[in-house]
């Protein structure tokens, strides 16, 4: 016959560790939500293109961690897709020299894993409808 302790010993291990893990799922998941519902950590922002008419987007890396995002710029008949290695505080301009030439009414969307997305828009000029 099997002594009474041992299996109450082991069997209250078995729910310890049971307890921890769940309490580990509990917490991981936790922040796997909280990255998710954080907004990717840029700036977007805008200026006039050197080259002539039109406007240039520019991307910031607001956190603290380099960031590898997608930018897809789009206006209403075209779009077009880049990647982004930012570091802290740099950012990168998309325009005409890259292929595109904003203006008003363009958006410039930001992806990254575990964020969600940012977009920014090219404001439409005050007084024109």
């Amino acid at each position: 016959m099997k002594n009474p302790i041992v299996f109450f010993v082991v069997g209250a291990a078995a729910v310890l560790v049971i307890i921890i893990a769940i309490c580990i799922g509990i917490v991981i998941g936790h922040q796997i939500g909280t990255a998710w519902a954080q907004t990717v950590p840029v700036k977007i922002s805008y200026r006039r293109s050197l080259l002539g008419n039109g406007y240039v987007f520019r991307v910031t890396d607001t956190g603290s961690n380099e960031l590898f995002c997608t930018v897809t710029v789009r206006n209403s008949t075209q779009w077009k897709r880049y990647r982004l290695d930012l570091r802290p505080n740099q950012f990168k301009e998309i325009g005409a020299l890259d292929g595109w030439q904003a203006f008003p009414g363009d958006t410039c969307e930001v992806e990254a894993e575990h964020f969600t997305p940012m977009t920014g828009t090219i404001p439409e000029p005050q007084g024109t409808q």
